[in-house]
């Protein structure tokens, strides 16, 4: 039997949004000693965003890609006619997906059109996991999910406000020449 039955079967069920019950670092260390060498290959593949070894950390790349291109070409549509996009070819085209990212920058509020991708993203980790015995796309989609709602607990209103009042700070002409 796969260590991938014995890992999925260990992980909590996590929830869209819902504070991380741990770090993506810590679930790398808990990984190491019960996946192989190639399998922590195509882990870490599947958290930097590349493509692996693996039919997920391929597929998931194609979707990234997807995700990629989708957002490029709509913020150079926003720029004008002179911005281009230099799409990147990835293998098939998820219609589904591309609704939801569609969707997704459709939203005004740049929070909501964030949190719309990354609904988008969890989406097509359920879809690209599927159902059935447990693999090791179980664990990659887990850890792909854990690293969705990390980043969106780091949303935080206070923060973005801080954020902004640097960049203006470091654009306002009074206060750059005092």
């Amino acid at each position: 039997m796969s260590n991938a039955v014995y890992l999925a079967a260990s992980l909590p069920l996590l929830q869209f949004g819902e504070q991380p019950p741990f770090k993506v670092e810590d679930f790398r260390f808990r990984c190491q000693g019960v996946m192989s060498d190639g399998e922590l290959a195509d882990l870490d593949a599947v958290l930097a965003g590349e493509a692996g070894q693996s039919d997920f950390s391929n597929a998931l790349y194609a979707c990234e890609t997807q995700i990629r291109n989708a957002t490029s070409k709509s913020r150079a549509t926003q720029w004008g006619s002179e911005a281009r996009v230099q799409e990147r070819m990835h293998p098939g085209f998820d219609v589904a997906l591309s609704r939801k990212i569609v969707d997704a920058l459709a939203r005004s509020n740049p929070l909501e059109r964030e949190e719309e991708l990354e609904k988008a993203r969890w989406w097509a980790v359920d879809e690209l996991v599927g159902y059935g015995e447990f693999s090791m796309a179980h664990v990659y989609g887990f850890a792909v999910k854990l690293k969705i709602n990390e980043r969106l607990a780091r949303f935080d209103a206070s923060v973005g406000n801080d954020v902004i009042e640097k960049v203006i700070q470091a654009n306002d002409r009074a206060v750059v020449q005092n």
